[in-house]
């Protein structure tokens, strides 16, 4: 069962930079709704690695951060600022993906804010990750690497 909760963080961490990646591909092409969505699933991606570390498996968007919350927030070990953006960047993937005349509300200033809220809160959660996961310290460094670094083009 250890192999197995270790091999499932190991995927939603590839599943996160996977995202990522393709959100800074999407700004650089300029299709800021597709940029949007992708830092949504990279925050999301974070979080349930994170989540997996107490033994919690989430299903659903909503109980992301309600279990982070509860498991995190609450006890102060995270940062409430985590739970926001990840609430507001769900709701802006949810206008990017299924407001076909929202277009013009997606600029590149505005996923600029979104790449640093993912910047912030993917610290805040590598951090932790780090605490509760040791055994990944190599995969998460290398994280931290790619998100810190990036710019918006």
């Amino acid at each position: 069962m250890e192999q197995e909760r270790i091999e499932s963080i190991e995927v939603e961490l590839e599943l996160a930079v996977e995202n990522f990646e393709s959100s800074l591909d999407d700004i650089k092409a300029q299709r800021f709704r597709r940029a949007t969505s992708g830092f949504y699933f990279t925050l999301e991606h974070l979080a349930k690695a994170l989540l997996l570390t107490v033994g919690v498996e989430v299903e659903s968007h909503g109980a992301v951060a309600r279990m982070l919350g509860l498991h995190f927030v609450k006890s102060a070990s995270l940062s409430a600022r985590v739970t926001r953006h990840l609430g507001s960047l769900y709701e802006r993937r949810h206008t990017a993906e299924y407001s076909p005349r929202a277009a013009w509300e997606f600029t590149a200033e505005e996923v600029s804010t979104y790449l640093e809220w993912v910047k912030e809160s993917a610290v805040d959660i590598l951090e932790e990750l780090q605490k509760n996961a040791p055994e990944h310290e190599t995969k998460l460094k290398e994280i931290y690497d790619k998100l810190i670094n990036a710019e918006s083009q």
